[in-house]
């Protein structure tokens, strides 16, 4: 089944939508046909709409798994060093492009 609205969801989101629409909304979204990058997930609708608040949403981040704990990285006075030369190595590669490139464009 296709569901067709009687707003334009790629608008500017939900600027021709009404709540009369909300029902055909839903459906179109229970049957995963709203591209959800464009206007969010239904809960993004509701909240568009005045129907729910950010803060009665729960949370859209992934919970940790498992023991996941993050790991304090120690950095040596050497690996600093180390670091900063392959840095400045290739800043010099990308500015030695660079100057090939215009070289090669101006011929």
């Amino acid at each position: 089944m296709t569901v067709v609205l009687a707003c334009d969801l790629k608008e500017s989101p939900l600027t021709r939508c009404s709540l009369t629409d909300l029902p055909l909304i839903e459906q179109a979204f229970q049957a995963e046909r709203v591209d959800d990058d464009v206007v969010g997930d239904f809960d993004d609708v509701q909240v568009y709409f005045g129907l729910k608040t950010r803060k009665a949403l729960p949370s859209k981040s992934l919970p940790p798994t498992g023991d996941q704990q993050t790991t304090p990285k120690f950095v040596t006075p050497q690996q600093s060093v180390n670091d900063h030369e392959s840095l400045n190595k290739a800043q010099q590669k990308r500015e030695a492009r660079r100057q090939r490139n215009f070289r090669n464009s101006s011929k």
